[in-house]
């Protein structure tokens, strides 16, 4: 018997039955549990696809009503046809409770926006047994579109003396050369004999030179977008001391692209004279300038959109013919600042003309273009404090009044190299020009 017993035990056969028998069930639930896994990713798929549709559909269908001129509420027109789609494309999902579907809409200018928030619960048939009986689906998507219409892009540069150093390190070391200084020594002297036209003549790239041609090439860009004559309208301005027009908006060629580009390349110079910034008298002479934002559906009243290009760092210093190293009279100095002189007072731009802009329905952009701090050249003693200054305090301050000013941190691009201000012109006006997208 006990022999028997020993080779009971020590008897191999039939081990993987036993084990396969034992293991099967496991096996088996583990199995459908990564099907089940499987089907609720696929109905989650489902679902944002349905919102994707939804939001899509939703501001297609505004875009063809507001093209139309169909006088309805594009707000409510949308939220419907959202509604409606997503109802559809959720009609067969099994096992999915669509728990609940919110849609937000927001008209503004030529802009549409649809955003479908939807909430669902997925009862699985196995991992139930492991985990919770209900899952908890919830997601939103977003779908924008810069409808078909009338606008004008005003463009606003600056030209003050900041924007008159090298691009890059290498050409700050040409501007050195050439003038024995830094930056912003290119003043009071005649047009083609000043040090900024030396340093150009030297091979020197200046950032207005950069910004100039990003600005040129932006346009360019946008001609592919232009699906109406006469849709697209440029004003240029520029601006150091005090705000100069190079072209308005209503003038006859304003629609002409290769025009606009030309006058962008012939007028937008670094200013020899003014030397000083005031971002905020520039900025509150547009209110005069350009009329309210309109609905965009007549070339009579557009949608109005003002970019602007500087470093946002005032200065007040002024040397005007006859008149130099004084503060501008037009200068309106806020907190903080820094004064170094009787005539040099560094400080961050005011966001009040923007306040009144926005009043009028007028969407503003920046590209920041970064205050650059010299690496070579002729650094006077005071000119360090006012580096200093600009570095610690100014920087990020002048970017927050930026956002502060246009409502919207997406309005804002902070530059610092060549590249990135050709983007940033890119993007820019992309935005403003934009065809339908998701977000």
């Amino acid at each position: 018997m006990k022999f028997r017993f020993n080779t009971f035990k020590q008897a191999v056969d039939g081990n993987v039955a036993m084990i396969s028998a034992i293991a099967f069930p496991v096996v088996l639930m583990f199995g459908i549990g990564a099907v089940d896994y499987s089907i609720m990713s696929k109905y989650v798929q489902d679902l944002k696809q349905a919102a994707s549709a939804a939001a899509l559909a939703a501001v297609n269908e505004a875009q063809i009503a507001f093209a139309a001129k169909e006088d309805v509420d594009f707000e409510e027109l949308m939220e419907e046809t959202a509604l409606r789609v997503f109802a559809s494309r959720t009609e067969g999902l099994n096992f999915t409770d669509v728990k609940g579907v919110h849609v937000v809409t927001e008209q503004s200018g030529n802009r549409l926006t649809a955003k479908v928030n939807y909430s669902a619960e997925y009862s699985p048939q196995v991992m139930s047994l492991v985990g919770p009986s209900v899952y908890k689906i919830s997601d939103s998507q977003r779908a924008i579109v810069s409808t078909t219409s009338y606008i004008n892009i005003s463009l606003l540069f600056d030209v003050s003396g900041s924007m008159g150093i090298g691009s890059t390190p290498a050409d700050q070391e040409l501007v050195a050369e050439a003038t024995g200084c830094a930056f912003a020594c290119h003043t009071n002297s005649s047009r083609g004999n000043s040090s900024y036209d030396r340093a150009r003549a030297n091979g020197a790239t200046m950032r207005i030179d950069t910004a100039r041609e990003a600005a040129i090439n932006a346009v360019e860009s946008i001609k592919s977008t232009v699906t109406i004559d006469d849709q697209v309208t440029f004003g240029l301005y520029k601006f150091s001391n005090e705000p100069a027009e190079i072209m308005s908006a209503s003038d006859a060629r304003s629609s002409d692209f290769n025009f606009v580009k030309s006058k962008i390349q012939s007028d937008v110079q670094m200013d020899i004279y003014g030397t000083g910034t005031n971002v905020e008298l520039a900025m509150a002479n547009m209110l005069t300038t350009i009329p309210a934002s309109g609905t965009g559906r007549t070339e009579d009243d557009r949608v109005q959109y003002i970019v602007v290009l500087t470093d946002g760092v005032e200065n007040t210093q002024s040397c005007m013919p006859g008149a130099c190293w004084r503060p501008h009279y037009l200068a309106n100095v806020n907190s903080p600042f820094k004064k170094y002189a009787n005539h040099e007072i560094n400080y961050a731009p005011s966001t009040a003309p923007c306040v009144a802009l926005e009043a009028k329905g007028t969407r503003i952009y920046f590209i920041n273009t970064e205050y650059i701090v010299p690496t070579t050249g002729h650094i006077r003693g005071h000119d360090r404090n006012r580096f200093d200054f600009i570095e610690e305090t100014l920087h990020d301050l002048v970017d927050e009044r930026m956002k502060d000013c246009t409502g919207s941190a997406d309005q804002v691009v902070r530059t610092n190299t060549p590249q990135q201000i050709a983007t940033a012109f890119e993007d820019v006006l992309g935005d403003v020009t934009s065809p339908l997208r998701l977000y």
